[in-house]
């Protein structure tokens, strides 16, 4: 086989795996279908979150309020993810208990965004609206460090 073949059989392969990366579907708690090329131009915060964790936990009213500002917004979404994979019902009941007011997806999302993988909860993503990831924060975060973050970010795009 030829090198341009080869070539063309390498860039078919590439944008074939990019476009079933865009198409993978999540799913919320709250039955909500989401997938990666939904999200194109909107800004993503993916915060991992575990019950059992301390900080996680006293990060939740914050993230609340965070989620309470943005949830019009037409440019930033944003989605907790349960470091335990726990299954779906008993992952809707846990994120009552822990009184979670913004969507919970029941997959984790890791693969279809390029999420490096996790050694510490809670660990918080911002994915920019091309779809890179342009920052993990490793450890609890607030309200306010997030909309600072946030619009740092937005302000160098």
């Amino acid at each position: 086989m030829s090198l341009r073949a080869w070539c063309l059989i390498l860039i078919s392969s590439l944008f074939i795996a990019c476009s079933n990366q865009d198409n993978t579907i999540l799913h919320d708690t709250r039955g909500q279908q989401v997938t990666a090329a939904q999200l194109k131009h909107h800004w993503v915060i993916i915060n991992y979150w575990a019950p059992w964790c301390e900080a996680c936990m006293e990060e939740v009213p914050e993230l609340n309020r965070f989620y309470k500002g943005i949830q019009n917004s037409q440019q930033v979404v944003m989605y907790g993810v349960d470091f335990d994979h726990d299954p779906g019902d008993q992952l809707t009941e846990v994120v009552k208990q822990v009184h979670i007011d913004y969507p919970v997806l029941v997959e984790d999302p890791s693969e279809a965004w390029g999420l490096q993988s996790l050694t510490v909860v809670p660990t918080t993503f911002i994915i920019n609206p091309q779809g890179k990831v342009v920052k993990m924060i490793s450890g609890a975060v607030s309200e306010q460090s997030l909309l600072n973050l946030l619009q740092e970010l937005q302000s160098q795009a």
